[in-house]
């Protein structure tokens, strides 16, 4: 079986690639190169199905035997693989919700990626970066997006315009703070068709964006954002972090009392 899935995904290869250059440009409204991409994948899947199948035919009608030594050395394969497989299963599987949300995040990234990358091209230089050219520019390459509590952290990169530089917290908030209304702008005038809401509520009354900027490191020569599309989950944990933050603010303003006096 694990032969035939991974000749289906070879086949299929251009229609995933279509998928996610379709996210790109439809944000970025550019019709005629979706027509343009959709021709070139749907070519693609044919040419590819259609070497496959004379490749196959040639082989069953002038080497059967070949074909059919060939078939029992993959038929050995993967029973071996298979057993192997099982007697290696993790002790601690991924949790299907776990799952679930690198699926989302995978289906989201594009389209979060776009959003990011417009509001760079306006607001980099109002935050002592450089104005990218290019989507690939903004990608760290290491890591997408990580995962924690249930929230899914998406990660940018912004070269810096004067590496020597170094942002203080309250300069980065603020840089938080402009890039925050940038992309509620942005969304207000339609920028953005895939964002359809502008802002929600959650169970206490508090307004949040539906793409909010968690959070700007100063790292080196770059700086690195974390986005966050709204959740539940998400405003649960903004409460809760400002909850620590006044707690721990009052803890260090109140002084210690003293009764020996």
């Amino acid at each position: 079986m694990w032969m035939i899935e991974k000749m289906v995904n070879f086949i299929t290869y251009p229609i995933r690639w279509f998928w996610n250059m379709y996210h790109v440009y439809k944000e970025e409204r550019t019709i005629w190169k979706i027509v343009v991409l959709f021709i070139v994948s749907l070519s693609g899947v044919l040419l590819i199905a259609t070497a496959i199948i004379i490749f196959l035919s040639w082989l069953f009608l002038k080497h059967t035997g070949f074909l059919i030594i060939f078939g029992l050395i993959i038929w050995s394969y993967s029973y071996v693989k298979s057993k192997s497989d099982f007697n290696n299963v993790p002790v601690e599987p991924v949790s299907v919700e776990l799952q679930e949300l690198e699926e989302q995040a995978k289906r989201a990234y594009p389209t979060v990626r776009n959003i990011m990358y417009q509001t760079l091209k306006s607001s980099a230089e109002s935050i002592g970066g450089k104005i990218p050219r290019l989507l690939q520019e903004i990608e760290l390459s290491e890591q997408h997006f990580i995962i924690a509590n249930g929230i899914c952290f998406y990660q940018f990169r912004l070269s810096k315009a004067d590496i020597s530089v170094r942002y203080e917290n309250d300069e980065l908030k603020e840089f938080e703070r402009i890039l925050q209304n940038d992309i509620s702008g942005k969304i207000r005038t339609g920028d953005f068709p895939t964002v359809s809401i502008e802002q929600f509520i959650d169970e206490y009354g508090n307004f949040y964006d539906a793409i909010s900027i968690d959070v700007i490191e100063d790292v080196d020569n770059c700086f690195i954002i974390q986005t966050v599309l709204y959740s539940p989950k998400y405003a649960e944990y903004l409460r809760q972090k400002k909850m620590n933050q006044q707690n721990l603010f009052v803890d260090s303003s109140v002084p210690e009392a003293r009764w020996d006096r």
